[in-house]
């Protein structure tokens, strides 16, 4: 029998010599010759089994409830942001701003009850309350996410529903020098809605890591950029008032939306660790973050207006489905939104004497965030 081992996968597979009989026809069919057979153990260090195992083993090695999230290699995660990533785990599911992920949901609770950290670190939230948003994080520039769902006395900020630690590499182990570079050109399907819209994005990514001084010194360095193009038709109905025992449009907001969002981040990991009682751990993390949204449309109020519904109108299961109205009186709506965001994030973590009897470990953190928005609304009507 020998057995495969991935960092906490394990598969068996039998190998049957010829002269080996794998069902023996009874007890005293065993003979003198009988094969010594040695176990041997494969471990998958890269690729996308590697990442599973190391996932797998994170996970084993918590002591309380966790999902956790472990990147291929640096720069692999596919997302655009870390709440695409956080989406794919059990008990997780996401709010959805202007077609993004954004917000997430533990076991059916919004995000004021949960929690977001920064290797350890709590961090304040470019929202307007206590929830986080993720895509603020490219999946791009994270080495792993570990999602608490139960309450861990070690970590210094929780929520109530879970806690989430976005967590970046440790140059220092990483084997030698590594540099990961990729790149996407997008699309949206419907094109450009509104004019002096853009309909194509790309988004790319760099990162960097090495080691100096015989493994004692680290860096990593990361730049992510993504410009991302959206697209959206809608249409609202003001309600359906009666006529003669027949439900007729009330009024409509038809609109089409284009939006643009534009995000560039910086990341930088230096960690020192001259000797086995000295390792520190200093983490830059900076992001600037812009939305700019056109909306373009109608208002056009019917029955409940001083429009007249007109006779002979097309009635399917007591719903008016075509019908003419007269002296009706739209507005012309041109609505623009713009809002620029700048995420700061300073943490540094330092151990002293970690093989003596007292160890002593330091910790602080710094976050920071602007918002700016701006809403613009242009209307224009007939009198």
């Amino acid at each position: 029998m020998r057995q495969l081992i991935a960092k906490g996968i394990v598969a068996s597979v039998l190998f049957v010599s010829p002269a080996t009989t794998l069902f023996p026809q009874s007890s005293d069919s065993t003979t003198s010759n009988d094969e010594v057979v040695k176990l041997e153990a494969f471990v998958v260090q890269a690729g996308f089994a590697g990442s599973l195992a190391a996932a797998t083993e994170m996970k084993h090695r918590q002591d309380v409830i966790t999902e956790v999230i472990a990147a291929e290699d640096i720069g692999k995660l596919p997302d655009v942001s870390i709440a695409d990533s956080l989406t794919r785990l059990p008990g997780v599911t996401t709010q959805r701003t202007n077609g993004r992920s954004q917000q997430i949901s533990i076991r059916g609770l919004n995000g004021d009850f949960s929690t977001g950290l920064f290797n350890g670190r709590e961090q304040v939230t470019t929202n307007m309350n206590r929830s986080v948003e993720f895509d603020q994080y490219p999946a791009d520039l994270l080495s792993s996410v570990v999602l608490y769902k139960t309450a861990k006395p070690s970590l210094t900020s929780q929520g109530l529903a879970g806690t989430v630690d976005l967590q970046t590499v440790h140059p220092l182990d990483k084997n030698g020098r590594v540099v990961a570079v990729s790149g996407y050109y997008e699309w949206n399907a419907l094109g450009a809605l509104t004019p002096g819209a853009d309909s194509t994005g790309n988004r790319f990514n760099l990162s960097y890591i090495d080691q100096f001084n015989n493994n004692t010194f680290g860096l990593a360095l990361g730049y992510s950029h993504s410009s991302m193009p959206f697209a959206g038709e809608q249409f609202q109905a003001w309600g359906y008032p009666t006529d003669n025992n027949n439900l007729v449009l009330g009024g409509m907001k038809p609109y089409v939306r284009n939006s643009t969002l534009d995000r560039d981040s910086w990341l930088g990991v230096f960690e020192f660790k001259p000797n086995e009682n000295i390792h520190s751990i200093v983490d830059i993390y900076y992001s600037a973050f812009s939305e700019d949204q056109l909306l373009r449309g109608m208002e056009v109020p019917l029955y409940w207006s001083g429009a007249q519904l007109q006779p002979g109108y097309t009635v399917t299961d007591g719903l008016a489905t075509q019908s003419t109205f007269k002296n009706v009186q739209p507005i012309v709506r041109n609505d623009t939104f713009a809002r620029k965001d700048k995420l700061v994030s300073l943490g540094w973590n330092l151990v002293m004497g970690a093989k003596s009897a007292w160890p002593v470990t330091f910790d602080a953190g710094y976050s920071r965030v602007n918002r700016n928005d701006k809403n613009l609304d242009l209307w224009a009507g007939i009198s």
